[in-house]
């Protein structure tokens, strides 16, 4: 399934595209050459729900956080979920304006919060974007391979690297998106294989300038993720991981491998 074969044509969004994908499918990658184009602003794995600031450590600037790091023992969960929410929304609307017309907020959302980390099964950031009606860019790669190299960091850690919950969630991932009307979908194996052109597709679609000089700039943003990545001198296809005997067993056995594939455009080719 090629960008140019999606039945969905994506809109342009008010000044917003938001990037989704799961962990190991290229999401880095794609979110470094779409931060390269022109007139893109990059916001890396943004969430409303989740913190990574340890017992109320130095963090001058986010006195809700140090609040909650300290006494979300003392508050309902449903108080602290509106009180994250409302920041979230309002620091985001700030940031939407304060990039100016002819300026594109890009927001790599983190979706493995949703899909893996809990099962919200659906994006937590949306809801509170309805202000902008941003454009939904959706990254996909193959489930084998995206669970092979995920595996290789304990990324499914959370499903203890159980493939057919893997597979049950990935296809909770693809469904959530299927169902959001002008999604974009592009397949991580279709932008190695023809980077250049995959962009300037995807550049169109969402009012992008494109620059073709963009793999000269992939060294300058610094963003979490790239696991399974040492270089950006070249795009180019990989070649699968090894699968073990159990692990090919545990995909065609699983009772959503099949369904993971179809909804992400993959055929359930024998292993």
């Amino acid at each position: 399934m090629s960008l140019a074969a999606t039945s969905m044509v994506a809109h342009v969004g008010m000044g917003m595209i938001v990037l989704h994908h799961l962990a190991s499918s290229g999401g880095t990658v794609f979110s470094k050459a779409l931060a390269a184009q022109g007139n893109c602003l990059l916001l890396n794995e943004i969430h409303p729900y989740f913190s990574v600031i340890p017992d109320a450590g130095f963090s001058p600037t986010t006195p809700l956080e140090q609040y909650l790091a300290r006494y979300q023992k003392n508050l309902p969960e449903a108080e602290i979920a509106r009180a994250r929410s409302e920041s979230f929304r309002f620091q985001l609307q700030y940031l939407l304006k304060l990039a100016g017309d002819g300026n594109r907020l890009l927001l790599r959302e983190w979706s493995h919060g949703d899909f893996f980390a809990s099962e919200r099964f659906s994006s937590a950031a949306l809801p509170l974007l309805d202000f902008a009606q941003p454009a939904s860019l959706v990254t996909l790669r193959h489930p084998v391979d995206c669970f092979l190299s995920g595996k290789t960091y304990n990324a499914w850690n959370p499903i203890n690297s159980d493939v057919g919950e893997f597979c049950r969630r990935y296809a909770k991932f693809c469904e959530f998106f299927r169902d959001r009307p002008s999604a974009l979908f592009v397949q991580y194996e279709d932008f190695a294989t023809r980077p250049d052109a995959l962009l300037q597709e995807v550049c169109e679609k969402l009012g992008l300038a494109f620059n073709p000089y963009y793999m000269r700039q992939l060294d300058q943003f610094r963003l979490s993720g790239g696991s399974g990545r040492t270089s950006y001198e070249k795009i180019a296809p990989r070649p699968r991981r090894p699968l073990s005997d159990a692990e090919k067993s545990a995909f065609m056995h699983s009772a959503h491998y099949a369904r993971a594939c179809e909804l992400a455009g993959y055929s359930p080719e024998p292993l």
